[in-house]
């Protein structure tokens, strides 16, 4: 009986390290630590391409952030990627980046229309929690250009603060959420128009005129290493 009871004592406090340590039973820890990188992306992209891969149509569109601020005219159906530097096991320095090519010609045109552009941008994040589901905050710097017609150029300088959770469902790999609040500045020339305009949250507005929107919602996928 002493035996059994040692045993059982010594289970448990074998699961218990386990789980305070966070590390699977190939012992591969769950989350990242100081010195890991991670590179992640916006999973309502991938959504939407999947869903077009099955039936060849461009509809099948699960973006959240078709009316984002910070995304410049042409950038509705951009993908995002981030990638970050752990310099703690709770601190990291963010990557972001926007990135937008299409090509587009009409049966009936001759001519065809190219659009691309790239919105980037660099941040700091916090991380707090001890278990597989971790909490997320900080902000980034934004600049970004784009091209989205002939004769169209803009560009857009700004800043965000985001906040977010994701919980690992593998070591390194984790699902999450992410809510972005940006203020940007842009300025956009189409033709012989040019225009600034000032943008809280996911409502950019003309000239002064402010207009505040709810800010970005996003769904990721990241995989650290």
């Amino acid at each position: 009986m002493k035996k059994i009871l040692l045993s059982a004592v010594a289970v448990l406090a074998f699961s218990f390290a386990n789980a305070q340590e966070l590390v699977s039973s190939k012992g591969e820890n769950y989350l990242p630590k100081q010195g890991d990188w991670s590179i992640g992306f916006n999973a309502n992209s991938a959504l939407k391409f999947v869903g077009n891969a099955f039936n060849g149509a461009n509809g099948n569109e699960v973006n959240f952030n078709s009316n984002d601020a910070t995304k410049l005219p042409g950038f509705a159906n951009s993908v995002s990627f981030v990638g970050k530097n752990f310099t703690s096991d709770t601190t990291a320095d963010r990557y972001t980046a926007n990135l937008l090519f299409s090509y587009k010609k009409s049966k009936s045109d001759n001519d065809a229309e190219t659009a691309f552009g790239l919105l980037a941008g660099y941040g700091k994040e916090w991380r707090k929690g001890t278990t597989r589901l971790q909490g997320f905050y900080g902000a980034d710097a934004l600049i970004g250009f784009s091209s989205p017609a002939k004769n169209d150029t803009n560009f857009l300088l700004g800043a965000q603060g985001f906040a977010g959770v994701e919980y690992f469902i593998f070591p390194k790999v984790a699902l999450g959420a992410q809510y972005a609040f940006p203020v940007t500045i842009s300025y956009e020339k189409s033709g012989e128009n040019n225009t600034f305009k000032f943008g809280i949250g996911n409502s950019p507005a003309n000239g002064a005129t402010e207009k505040t929107g709810f800010g970005t919602a996003s769904v990721l996928l990241n995989l650290y290493f």
